[in-house]
């Protein structure tokens, strides 16, 4: 897949292909851990940030994330260092009526521990936990915590959690109406939301919007570009480029414009 996508085969003066044949002759995989770790290595020989192999159970989490449902506990999850260098995963928000909420789960409780296995070595993701805490509806998970030196141990029972990944508000500042919508990530449910919110804070009196997108990592792209429509006037061309060289497409704008005067973006 890299070999055939990657738009610029001798990009880091890398020789992809024999790179591959190397990997392919020199090593014998017991077993596709040991292949998909291979594989992950080659990536990072590219040293592109934005080139990663992502393993099964990765690819599907990030899949669950942009399509808006999951089954899970309703917990987001971060580093609780700033620079996620030997930091540990806690819990950053808790959604209400989940089980997590439930079961007493706060923001910055850390995840030591789920059904057995450690996580609190500094070396987990939040991606690694969250694959670990979703499963099948119905199914149990233990989860071990640590709050402030306090030992937490919980049985909660997974269920379908839709991802809220966009809220709003009615704001007066500077003497006007401004409605406020934050998006914290893109999913394939970002634009209908956004949609929604827009006519309920026009109901309300808003003259401005603002869109908050500080902290937002990105998500699905096909949920960004449609959001983004929301606010081009309708039949506007749009562009789509990649790669140094610019390739390029174009397509008409399918959406219309949102009918607020002023939106402005805040991003940091």
């Amino acid at each position: 897949v890299v070999d055939n996508a990657f738009l610029d085969r001798t990009f880091n003066n890398q020789n992809w292909f024999q790179l591959r044949q190397d990997y392919v002759k020199q090593h014998r995989y017991k077993n596709m851990d040991e292949a998909q770790a291979s594989i992950e290595a080659m990536i990072k020989t590219l040293g592109d940030p934005y080139t990663r192999y992502l393993n099964p159970s990765k690819y599907q989490s990030i899949v669950n994330a942009a399509t808006g449902t999951l089954a899970g506990i309703g917990v987001e999850l971060s580093f609780a260092a700033k620079d996620n260098t030997n930091a540990n995963v806690v819990a950053s928000n808790v959604q209400p009526n989940s089980p997590a909420k439930e079961a007493g789960i706060q923001a910055q409780d850390v995840i030591v521990q789920i059904d057995g296995t450690r996580f609190d070595d500094g070396k987990a993701t939040p991606d690694d936990v969250a694959a670990k805490l979703r499963g099948p509806e119905g199914s149990k998970v233990a989860v071990l915590l640590d709050r402030k030196g306090e030992k937490l141990d919980l049985i909660l029972t997974r269920k379908p959690i839709k991802i809220v990944s966009v809220s709003n508000y009615m704001s007066n500042s500077g003497g006007g109406k401004v409605g406020v919508i934050r998006i914290k990530n893109f999913s394939g449910t970002t634009a209908e939301t956004v949609s929604n919110m827009i006519q309920e804070l026009r109901k309300k009196g808003a003259e401005s919007l603002v869109l908050d997108l500080r902290g937002n990592p990105g998500g699905l792209l096909p949920g960004g570009v449609d959001t983004a429509s929301l606010f081009l006037q309708s039949k506007k061309t749009r562009r789509f480029c990649r790669g140094q060289e610019g390739h390029c497409r174009r397509t008409r704008n399918p959406r219309g414009w949102i009918g607020i005067r002023y939106t402005r973006l805040a991003l940091r």
